[in-house]
Parts: structure tokens; C-alpha cells; sequence
């Protein structure tokens, strides 16, 4: 399967929106609470993940919380904050 476009994903986000909202009977609530699901999924497929900064700032805060003084010197050390 071929990769999509942004564009081409953004604008299936949209007829998903436009499928849901088109829905007026109250028996299909649970396709209509999908397709928005499916939607916002969509948007956050297309939206970059900083995973390297996350992990650098999450290993920052173990480092500056934990009281375990082993733990603390390892992880300055992969932050490239201590010897």
C-alpha cells in the first residue's frame, strides 16, 4: 500500500467529519462517535511526534526526582550532563 499525502489524509479527516455530521439517527450515535474517532486518529497520524525531546526531558525529571543516587549518576550520564 502506497504512502498517502498529507493532504489526501486531511481530506479523508474531513469526509469522516462530513459522514458524521450528515448522521441524524439517533440508532447509528456509535458510527457517528467512529467516524469522528477515526477523524481526530487521522489528525494525529500527520502530526509530528518529538519523541527524542520527550524522552530527553522525561529522563531529565526521573534524574532531578529520583533519590536514588546510582540511578542519578546514570542518567546524567546518557544527558551527557555528568562523567
Amino acid at each position: 500500500m502506497a504512502v498517502s499525502e498529507d493532504h489526501e489524509n486531511q481530506e479523508l479527516a474531513s469526509r469522516l467529519v462530513a459522514a458524521a455530521d450528515g448522521i441524524v439517527n439517533k440508532a447509528a450515535a456509535g458510527l457517528e462517535r467512529d467516524l469522528r474517532s477515526a477523524a481526530e486518529l487521522i489528525h494525529e497520524i500527520d502530526k509530528p511526534t518529538p519523541a527524542i525531546p520527550k524522552l530527553v526531558s522525561e529522563l531529565a525529571k526521573i534524574a532531578n526526582t529520583t533519590t536514588d543516587v546510582d540511578t542519578q549518576r546514570r542518567l546524567r550520564r546518557l544527558l551527557g550532563e555528568a562523567r
